[in-house]
């Protein structure tokens, strides 16, 4: 029995609706995104101005935006300035400086006393060796007198004895007698070498008791140049300036005449001249392995618009960021070169600025639709 034209047509239509599937989900491509955080930054980072000491500002001679040039003053600070019971930072230093003088005065007195008493005891010390050592070379000459002497009556005796006058056991006598004064001269000489090298050694440790002194008392010597110095220094200026170390435009400036400043905050920064706007992104391990340098990426600043990117480095290791929780997380620093300083925002071109948080999409895999609906089937077919 023969089917219906319409059916015939339902089942060309179904069968074609396959092969149109099957063919897509074998062509199309899947596409994961990753959204990442960062900020713009110039490619010469910032040079934040701290000022070296606490103070007031007396004066700012610069504005926010302004562009200065390296060693322009930007402001002055006083430092004479009263803290807690009236006494001025000033006077404080210089009384810690007072005390640290006298202190290094105290330290040189005692050096010299220890060196000097260190040098009259080494000075009677070697005086006694060589008193010994004068006394152990009489007795030397006195003993070599009587080795001569032994020898002589042994050689007479040993004469003698040819003829038979004297025995045997007269000339053991003298032949022991030579030998102990032999010895005994031996002695003395090994006595009076040990004497000498004692006398060399405390030469040499007087020496080396004498060049440590003088490094101690050169030491507290250039410690105490500096106290004055500084203790000049301190009384001579009770304000200093703070000049530009760069060249640039200024930026976060918080500075204001009569406001208290420290050496934990800084007052402003400058964007180096000729710097270049870039993007630094904060890619996090699981999406840093998929970049390259090289990529684009789609950089968004929030409620402003977006700008094409193209990433020129990535670090080798991560640092600690933490995320919107606050929970610190491993990210890599990824630098992208921004294809224009502006976005188009409400038809106007904005500028973009040192500091403005953005967002990238990154593109972290590409993969078939076929793979990635069947891919645990895949991921088991090509285990080893």
């Amino acid at each position: 029995m023969a089917l219906p034209i319409s059916w015939q047509v339902i089942g060309l239509l179904l069968f074609a609706s396959i092969l149109a599937a099957a063919v897509f989900l074998s062509l199309a491509s899947y596409s994961r995104i990753e959204t990442i955080s960062g900020e713009i930054s110039p490619n010469t980072g910032i040079t934040q101005i701290i000022p070296r000491r606490l103070g007031v500002i007396e004066w700012v001679e610069i504005a926010d935006g302004e562009f200065v040039s390296e060693g322009d003053i930007l402001v002055k600070i006083d430092t004479d300035v009263a803290q807690e019971g009236g006494v001025t930072e000033s006077q404080t230093l210089l009384d810690t400086l007072n005390v640290r003088e006298s202190v290094i005065k105290v330290q040189q007195r005692q050096v010299a006393l220890a060196a000097s008493e260190n040098l009259s005891q080494s000075r009677a010390r070697i005086l006694g060796l060589q008193a010994d050592l004068a006394g152990l070379q009489e007795q030397i000459s006195v003993q070599e007198g009587l080795v001569t002497s032994a020898r002589d009556q042994l050689d007479q005796a040993k004469k003698i004895a040819k003829g038979g006058f004297i025995s045997t056991r007269d000339i053991r006598v003298r032949e022991e007698t030579y030998l102990a004064r032999r010895q005994q001269l031996t002695q003395l000489r090994q006595t009076s070498a040990l004497r000498q090298a004692s006398i060399e050694e405390a030469r040499r440790a007087a020496k080396q008791a004498s060049a440590s002194s003088k490094g101690e008392v050169a030491a507290l010597e250039s410690q105490l140049i500096d106290t004055v110095q500084r203790k000049n220094s301190v009384s001579a200026s009770k304000s200093y300036q703070i000049a530009a170390p760069v060249s640039g435009q200024v930026t976060a400036l918080t500075a204001n005449i009569g406001q208290v400043v420290s050496p934990q905050a800084p007052i402003m920064s400058i964007i180096p001249r000729f710097s270049k706007l870039e993007a630094k992104l904060y890619a996090p391990t699981e999406a840093v392995a998929y970049l390259d340098v090289g990529n684009e990426v789609t950089v968004k600043i929030a409620q402003l618009g977006s700008v094409r990117a193209e990433i020129t480095q990535i670090a080798r290791a991560p640092v600690v960021q933490s995320d919107a929780n606050g929970v610190p997380v491993a990210a890599y620093v990824v630098t992208a070169k921004l294809s224009r300083n502006y976005v188009k925002a409400s038809g106007k071109n904005e500028r973009l600025l040192a500091g403005m948080a953005l967002t990238a999409s990154i593109q972290t895999r590409k993969q078939s639709l076929v793979r990635w609906l069947f891919e645990p089937l895949f991921e088991v077919q090509e285990r080893p």
